[in-house]
């Protein structure tokens, strides 16, 4: 009898550390991207896939866009969704981020939100070069945009990253 009570025992707590190791396997340290949760069949689906939305980064892909939109546009629908807030100002260059998820750009601009991408180039127009930087998360590396946000084109298939720089 008293070998079964410490064979119960031990079983528990193999059991027990084996439950702790399959919920706290996930826990790596590392920021992860929001969870998406499942859908439903009224769901309406976003074409953009946020993969990370932690502290300086923001980065999203569109999925299953109709049509080319700016990033300004998507930046839009996408707050419109409650995923990222974002402010900034239109100038005289478009629109200029200014914040994202209130981290806002220093007055003298020595720290502020860059715009990086994978879409280099498409229909022979260069929209993001490494000439001007690159921003790298986990093994994906991303070109410095050439365009601002109101005029750099989102398009199916490619990956959009908001990262806060500093100079």
């Amino acid at each position: 009898m008293k070998l079964a009570k410490h064979i119960s025992f031990a079983l528990a707590t193999v059991a027990a550390l084996a439950f702790s190791l399959c919920v706290f396997s996930a826990c790596t340290g590392e920021p992860q991207g929001e969870e998406t949760g499942s859908s439903t069949e009224n769901e309406i689906k976003s074409p953009y896939e946020v993969i990370i939305n932690w502290g300086e980064q923001f980065i999203f892909k569109a999925v299953a866009i109709e049509k080319t939109v700016s990033l300004y546009d998507a930046l839009v629908q996408i707050q419109a969704e409650e995923r990222v807030s974002f402010e900034g100002y239109t100038g005289e260059y478009g629109f200029t981020i200014t914040a994202v998820n209130g981290i806002h750009n220093k007055e003298d601009w020595s720290a502020c939100w860059m715009i990086y991408t994978d879409l280099t180039e498409y229909d022979g127009v260069v929209y993001a070069t490494d000439e001007y930087g690159t921003f790298t998360y986990g093994t994906q590396t991303y070109a410095s945009a050439t365009y601002g946000a109101s005029s750099l084109p989102v398009i199916q298939g490619y990956t959009y990253a908001l990262h806060y720089d500093t100079f």
